[in-house]
Order: C-alpha cells, then structure tokens, then sequence
C-alpha cells in the first residue's frame, strides 16, 4: 500500500515506520559499515529515500573497480611499464573512466600522477566495492586517505587541515605529535571532477 493513498496524519505514521523496517534492513546488512543521516533537518519523504538507497546499495553485489575499467575499455597496465607523460596520460583517463560510473577521488594533492596511479592500480581499485544504483542522487568517493589509518591521519593534519581542524585535533590528542603544516606539493584536487549531487557517500 502507498503512503500517498492515505491521509496526511496515517501518511506519516505509515512513512515512520516504513523508516523503521528500513533502517533495521540495513542495520542487518550493512552491520557496522551503516550509514546515518541522524541529526539532519531532513523530511520524513527524504529520510524514507535514503534509507531505501543503503538498502540497494547494501543488497547489490560488490564488484573490483578494476575489472569494471578494464571491461569498458580502459586498459590498466602496470605502473611500471609507462614513462611520466604516459602515466598522467593514463592517469586522467582512469578518472575519467571512475567519473562515468559516478565516482569521484578526494585527496589527492600529496600524491603525485605516478605516485596515484600507483596506489589505484595496486590498490584502491582493486578493493571490492559497490557501484551507486542508477538514478539515486547519491554520488560516491574515494578518499585517498579515508582509511582512518595514523598515516592518512596525519597526512590531512599536514596537507588538508584547517587551521581549526588542527587545533582541535591537539586538544583532542595532546600526546600525539602535530606534523608542521605544508602546501601539498601537486595541484590536484581542484581540477578533478566534482559532484553535484545532494547526498555524498563514502567508499573508502
């Protein structure tokens, strides 16, 4: 039955606890990976929405970003077969590639071309994952230093950080060592594909 169908006061307490069996859906299937929008302002309407996409993208077969690529099209040679011209080269046409499936990287400004196709090729696109279900308004990122590891920790303390963010982090941790603020040493980021969807989800 639609919630459409019934009146605006039944229309909210079906939707409510349509969330509900949604949200103890993907607390089943995603365990500790689940997503939350909690403390949002968001409508019953949207809030419905979202759970109903962790749901499919929880329920969908993950697949290696790799073979993706190389199935439509994109070759992927080892990193070590490639001169510094071909590696940029082939670089960008791997992000390229990642753009079409409607995933974006972050964090890429401490890297460079060849150090990144390194660590996609070795790496991050071998990682199974989920592609984003058509049509859901969600886009997806890879964030080269999302692993919540002390190196990719203190990598963001040095290149990415706001001066806030630093601060906070020594109050936070005060017997950890704050690494000396730098400028990343490539200009990256700011030239790579950019989202325009509402909802931004994280692969890694």
């Amino acid at each position: 039955m639609a919630a459409d169908n019934l009146p605006d006061e039944e229309q909210g307490e079906w939707r409510e606890v349509r969330i509900q069996q949604l949200k103890q859906q993907a607390a089943e299937l995603c365990g500790e990976e689940m997503m939350s929008i909690e403390g949002e302002n968001y409508s019953p309407e949207v809030e419905e929405e979202f759970w109903e996409h962790v749901v499919a993208f929880a329920q969908t077969k993950r697949i290696l970003l790799f073979e993706v690529l190389v199935k439509a099209g994109i070759s992927l040679p080892p990193p070590d077969e490639l001169n510094e011209g071909q590696l940029s080269a082939k670089l960008w046409e791997v992000i390229d590639g990642l753009l079409l499936l409607g995933i974006y990287l972050e964090h890429t400004d401490h890297l460079s071309d060849g150090e990144l196709y390194v660590e996609l090729w070795s790496e991050t696109l071998r990682g199974e994952t989920v592609l984003p279900p058509e049509d859901s308004g969600f886009s997806y990122h890879l964030d080269l230093i999302g692993s919540g590891s002390g190196e990719d920790t203190l990598i963001y303390l040095k290149y990415y950080a706001s001066a806030d963010e630093r601060q906070e982090w020594a109050a936070e941790c005060p017997a950890e060592v704050m690494p000396a603020h730098e400028q990343p040493p490539y200009d990256r980021d700011r030239h790579l594909p950019r989202s325009s969807s509402r909802e931004p989800a994280q692969l890694m």
